[in-house]
């Protein structure tokens, strides 16, 4: 689980204990383990002001991992571009999840929707968007839930 604040929200609808979640995100842990749920942090420094954890050998740790199900949060979702980050480090991270993943999810408000930030990490043949409400969005060429 990103450490987004959208995917911070998805934690409560998550039934199963019987699991375990990867996250770099600060806040993210502490209401994974009151749930119960087996929590791996990725390490590194923390940075508050972005609510998560990144260091240098996170993408080296996250190659090596097999994760059934990822979900991850998003700047920026763009027709030309696709999943779109500010910052390199996290649009990084982000594309080693996605190769480590069997199935990924971008969690994202309408906000996100035509927005374009600097670093694609992402194609939409990569992920199932999750968003809240209906969206005008692509041609059909793009998987979304709602």
């Amino acid at each position: 689980i990103d450490s987004g604040s959208t995917c911070f929200y998805m934690i409560d609808y998550i039934e199963s204990s019987n699991i375990t979640v990867v996250t770099n995100g600060i806040v993210h842990i502490q209401k994974l383990m009151s749930k119960g749920i087996n929590t791996y942090i990725l390490g590194g420094y923390a940075k508050p002001e972005q609510n998560l954890i990144m260091g240098e050998d996170i993408i080296n740790k996250i190659s090596v991992m097999n994760f059934d199900k990822a979900f991850l949060g998003t700047m920026g979702i763009d027709e030309r571009s696709g999943f779109t980050t500010m910052m390199l480090e996290d649009g990084e991270v982000k594309k080693a999840v996605i190769k480590s993943s069997d199935e990924c999810f971008v969690l994202a408000d309408t906000s996100k929707f035509n927005v374009r930030k600097f670093y694609t990490y992402g194609d939409f043949n990569q992920a199932t968007i999750i968003t809240d409400s209906k969206v005008e969005f692509g041609e059909g060429n793009v998987k979304i839930i709602y």
